[in-house]
């Protein structure tokens, strides 16, 4: 069971990520936002970097995000963090609560 919930909140998270990813897409390329630094080509890995670096509040990005995309990387760095931690919080509850502990 306890692999089954942690390959769940993984892919949940994946999904999150790409999800942000095509946001930060949609917002650079077709809206048209203004919000990295420079003359800055991005492909869409570039997007999935930097949504992921932003998820996971890791903060690592080639590039710098200015403007409108920085406050919408700030959001999902405070959304991320917080879907993180209430993961590891359910995960936490529900082997706490659980006979399972006893048996190994």
């Amino acid at each position: 069971m306890s692999v089954s919930v942690v390959i769940f909140l993984f892919l949940i998270h994946i999904i999150e990520i790409l999800w942000y990813a095509l946001m930060l897409y949609f917002a650079f390329d077709i809206v048209g936002l203004n919000g990295f630094q420079g003359d800055t080509v991005l492909l869409p890995l570039d997007f999935l970097h930097v949504a992921a670096s932003s998820f996971t509040t890791l903060g690592s990005l080639s590039v710098t995000p200015q403007q409108e995309l920085a406050l919408l990387i700030d959001a999902i760095s405070l959304t991320g963090f917080m879907m993180l931690t209430w993961s590891a919080t359910y995960y936490y509850n529900i082997f706490s609560n659980s006979n399972l502990r006893d048996t190994y």
